[in-house]
């Protein structure tokens, strides 16, 4: 047996111990006490210990190691080696144990300090869950080895191979951190009768999840519209679908949170369990293999694993609430108020987006853009409620949402071929609510409790103008047969290929095809030189082939005060055929290429619609928290 595999045993089982000991141990018994708190301490030094020595793999270039044979060569960055350590399933599962592990000590450390039952059964629950994800590392087995090492890696898939591999990895599994510990707080609070407002840990947790989330997620699109070239940076794929659920249920937790009252019923602590459960069946889907996707990997006993323990920890959510005699859902309306009977629709606009990502993770091919269409209007119609003044009667809300949906068909019916009709439907509501939010944000400038609220609800409206625009109204022009210093006309450019250049890869890969060491890629790289009107850009398209992966091309993106040109080489036979004979040793630069050239409007609105997200998830926890202060004080 390998030492990594064995100090993961060991960890698991001085873990096993930490938990026993604290469910066995009254708090006033010191020297149990301080035993337990050391097999906690072993258990975080062997988990880090055993990931160390998996890096130090990468580093070395250890190719007897199955993960560093598929995910590094020996030429690859040094940072390149650290960040595919976490590219497979094995190595992806053992950094957020990690990840986990630095979480609970942390919490055994504040429990040692100020042992109660709150945070002792906080531990409890969290270690259950870090137990199961060391049994996970176990069986997807991140050491395995060959019995006889190859003379090379393979490389890492070309698509990973980005600086965004080193940022977006690691702040997803943050995000799942702070999910874990927010739901072992909940069941402790649950418990032990404490209200999960009073805790600042809680708070942190939800909101540090929330925010790491939205972060992540809009870092894994702009990952993709940078690097993978085809032009977008969301496809409903089965995993990106899978991975909004969490962010949906944390946002209809918010929204919840002001139409329930945590005195009368668990709704709140029923949304924080929905929460951990998705995230758990998200990593059932990527790491079990369970769906077909990108990110997914081979099928595995993980995935029957995973979907067991999150049926296991809703179960025992549920057996702990039962001896609360409280409602597990119940909303308080206030009919008087519009802003909580909008919050009441956002709610269960939200629920149903969810829902409707659920189905389609069912069906291959599904349309989730038309289906989840009529959900996100009721979002927009709700935000549009929200701005108003508390008093307003809903027939003022419903009268302005009738005139611009109205508005809207009457758009749909003028000559906009090009124009998805959902965008030519859904504008002018777009803009009502941004206008009616910002007159909001005007009355709410200085009250910090809304401040934070009226920014995200604005966030969503400037996101989804950008979604809407830059997919629904966006061009594409292709342009077959671009010849060296032959302009060609493309929307309002003019085209100029300045060059054409064929080559190898220095960076060496094994090929298990061929069995031998081989150049990584081969590409060809065209210049290029776009004018308008009143300004030139330059830049440079390019082509690979990876023997080991296949096709990549790489995208030129522009931005404008309308949007961003999105530029790259189309594939074709002839460009594919010059690609092949140059990883045989047979370079010739073609003389032409064919490229596509998309124009998406407005599409910087939904960056900047994820920044003003960030910053008002921000300034909604500083409210929070100084609101928690203040009633304490």
């Amino acid at each position: 047996m390998a030492f990594e595999v064995f100090f993961l045993i060991m960890a698991s089982l001085l873990l096993l111990l930490d938990i026993t000991l604290l469910s066995t141990t009254k708090l006033t018994a010191k020297r149990k006490k301080e035993y337990a708190f050391s097999a906690a301490f072993l258990t975080f030094a062997l988990i880090i210990l055993s990931y160390a020595m998996l890096l130090q793999a990468f580093v070395n270039n250890d190719f007897s190691f199955i993960g560093v044979y598929s995910s590094s060569s020996s030429s690859a960055s040094l940072l390149s080696k650290i960040y595919s350590s976490w590219a497979g399933a094995g190595g992806s599962m053992l950094f957020l144990t990690v990840l986990l592990s630095i979480f609970y000590l942390a919490l055994r450390i504040l429990a040692f300090k100020n042992p109660n039952k709150l945070s002792v059964i906080t531990c409890q629950v969290f270690g259950v869950v870090l137990f199961v994800f060391i049994i996970v590392c176990l069986l997807r087995n991140p050491f395995e080895r060959f019995p006889v090492s190859p003379p090379e890696g393979i490389g890492l898939n070309p698509q990973l191979q980005s600086a965004w591999m080193a940022i977006h990895p690691p702040i997803v599994f943050s995000a799942y951190a702070f999910a874990v510990l927010a739901f072992a707080l909940t069941i402790a609070s649950i418990k032990t009768d404490r209200k999960l407002d009073d805790s600042k840990l809680f708070k942190a947790s939800t909101y540090a999840s929330w925010l790491l989330l939205t972060i992540g997620i809009a870092l894994g699109g702009l990952w993709a519209y940078e690097v993978l070239g085809w032009g977008g940076y969301w496809a409903w794929d089965p995993v990106e679908t899978a991975s909004l659920l969490p962010w949906i249920f944390l946002v209809a937790y918010f929204v919840v949170k002001n139409i329930s009252d945590s005195k009368k019923s668990l709704t709140r602590e029923l949304m924080i369990m929905i929460t951990f459960a998705s995230l758990v069946f998200l990593s059932a889907l990527t790491r079990g293999g369970l769906t077909q996707s990108v990110h997914s990997y081979a099928v595995s006993a993980i995935g029957p694993i995973m979907l067991t323990f999150a049926v296991g920890m809703v179960v025992y959510f549920f057996y702990v609430a039962k001896s609360k005699r409280k409602p597990l859902f119940q909303l308080n309306i206030d009919r008087a108020s519009l802003s909580s009977r909008s919050s009441y629709l956002g709610f269960w606009a939200l629920i149903l987006i969810a829902v409707v990502c659920l189905v389609g993770l069912a069906f291959p091919g599904f349309a989730y853009n038309y289906w989840t269409y009529p959900f996100v209007v009721l979002f927009i119609v709700a935000l549009i409620g929200y701005s108003f003044n508390e008093k307003t009667h809903y027939a003022r809300q419903l009268l302005i949402v009738a005139v611009s949906l109205v508005a809207g068909v009457a758009i749909s019916m003028t000559d906009l071929a090009s124009v998805n009709i959902l965008v030519t439907l859904t504008i002018p509501l777009l803009l009502v609510a941004f206008f009616c939010l910002i007159y909001k944000l005007t009355k709410t400038i200085r009250r910090r409790s809304l401040l934070g609220q009226t920014i995200f609800g604005l966030a969503v409206i400037v996101l989804l103008l950008g979604v809407f625009m830059s997919a629904g109204a966006k061009t594409v022009v292709t342009l077959n047969d671009v010849k060296i210093n032959a302009p060609q006309k493309a929307m309002q450019f003019d085209i100029v290929v300045t060059g054409i250049y064929i080559e190898n890869s220095t960076a060496q890969v094994y090929n298990s095809q061929a069995n031998v060491v081989i150049p990584e890629y081969s590409i060809i790289k065209a210049d290029v030189t776009m004018h308008d009107s009143d300004r030139t850009y330059q830049g440079s398209l390019s082509a690979s082939l990876y023997p080991n992966y296949g096709l990549v091309i790489k995208p030129l993106v522009i931005t404008t005060e309308t949007g961003d040109l999105y530029v790259h080489i189309e594939f074709t036979d002839s460009l594919y055929n010059n690609l092949k004979q140059a990883s045989s040793g047979n370079s010739v630069a073609p003389n032409e290429v064919a490229i596509s050239v998309q124009n998406s409007p407005l599409i910087y609105l939904v960056w900047l619609g994820v920044v003003l997200m960030a910053i008002a998830i921000s300034i909604q926890f500083a409210s929070d928290l100084s609101s928690q202060k203040e009633r304490c004080s």
